[in-house]
């Protein structure tokens, strides 16, 4: 991709070198207005070459740029948080997978805990009534560009948000609140089918009726 570049910068270069330096010959027995043509042309092109070598150079530096890893912790079907650095040989996706465990037990549990942080040299650990759910270290900070007591307090605050509404959604009242819903709808349902069946009986009596008495 460089070399395409420097190969697209040296076209430019030539075809935008001043009249002095550069010049159509003129073939003897051809008019003039062949060289002014052969300029009008070569300029053309020099404005194409110019509006494409940028482009180039943005998709050379796209295809530089590595990927950037991430893992997603998610429970119950929904994202809490998502981490960008894995921890010694474990990857970055497998990490968040533990952490989603961790929470969703936590969550199971059916006690209503808060996240706590606690700090340590080395990193902050993210608790639950004595349960760890992660700890956040200087790599987790440097992948987000964040100081890493932000960094733990904001995934401290979404873990504790997703442990509310887990506990709220799976409580007793929320279950029968659910189930009433799912009743209501079948009724509906059913009512619903029942109309359509009988309106269909009577279309379909009308229409023979309608039948024999052109056939009288």
């Amino acid at each position: 991709m460089t070399a395409r570049i420097q190969a697209l910068g040296n076209v430019v270069n030539v075809l935008f070198r001043p009249a002095g330096r550069f010049q159509p010959a003129c073939v003897p027995g051809r008019p003039a207005r062949d060289a002014r043509h052969w300029a009008w042309r070569s300029g053309w092109v020099a404005w194409l070459l110019a509006l494409l070598l940028p482009l180039s150079a943005i998709a050379a530096e796209a295809e530089d740029v590595a990927p950037v890893e991430r893992g997603v912790v998610e429970m119950d079907g929904r994202t809490v948080l998502e981490i960008f650095a894995g921890f010694k040989t474990l990857p970055v996706e497998q990490r968040a997978a533990n952490i989603g465990e961790r929470l969703r037990q936590v969550a199971e549990s059916g006690q209503e805990l808060r996240v706590e942080i606690k700090q340590t040299e080395l990193s902050h650990d993210l608790v639950a009534g004595g349960r760890p759910l992660m700890s956040v270290f200087d790599l987790d900070a440097q992948a987000v560009g964040a100081p890493r007591e932000l960094l733990a307090q904001d995934y401290a605050r979404r873990m504790q948000a997703a442990l509310d509404r887990y506990r709220v959604e799976h409580s007793p009242q929320a279950l029968w609140i659910a189930l009433a819903k799912t009743v209501a709808t079948l009724l509906v349902a059913a009512v619903v089918l029942r109309l359509w069946q009988r309106l269909h009986r009577r279309i379909k009596a009308f229409i023979i009726v309608r039948a024999r008495r052109g056939m009288a």
